[in-house]
């Protein structure tokens, strides 16, 4: 059966409970947290953050137990070496592949192609890295549990790799 995949201009979380992060035997809000919100997100590239220089841009968003991001690879820079990620582990992962193709690898060197339109799943915890393509290359990324890693919306995301520092 062939599965024909479109997707919109828009992403949607719907929450209706709170999470919370421990601090010296305290319960504290995480502020990066969205619960109990319905929220519209613009799946496009306002509001991206310039990343690589003239590679990579990219947002990101939190809900209450999740993390997602866009990245937008600019054509003819995914395989070039600054736009492959450090071998990295986080959660589990629900990837699409909105424009482009890729390939997810695995520590052990297994690849995994990926096509326009692709929808893949990573294990949590799994070693892996990536590239992009050579032409323009969309992927929107959802975690969970939310991105450690992530500062919080609005300010430059930290991509595996690159110097958190600058990041922020």
């Amino acid at each position: 059966m062939l599965l024909n995949l479109k997707i919109g201009a828009a992403l949607v979380f719907s929450y209706s409970f709170s999470v919370t992060v421990y601090a010296d035997e305290q319960t504290l809000p995480d502020p990066r947290l969205h619960p109990g919100e319905v929220r519209i997100l613009k799946l496009d590239d306002s509001d991206v953050r310039e990343i690589i220089p003239d590679v990579l841009s990219m947002k990101h968003w939190f809900g209450t137990n999740l993390s997602a991001a866009y990245f937008h690879f600019r054509e003819g820079t995914g395989n070039s070496e600054s736009a492959m990620p450090a071998m990295h582990q986080h959660g589990e992962e629900l990837a699409i592949q909105l424009k482009g193709a890729s390939q997810v690898i695995e520590k052990d060197g297994t690849v995994h192609e990926i096509a326009e339109g692709d929808v893949f799943i990573i294990k949590p915890w799994i070693w892996h890295t990536g590239t992009f393509g050579k032409a323009d290359n969309k992927i929107l990324g959802i975690i969970t549990p939310p991105r450690a890693d992530y500062p919080a919306e609005g300010q430059k995301s930290y991509y595996p790799g690159q110097d958190k520092e600058a990041a922020k």
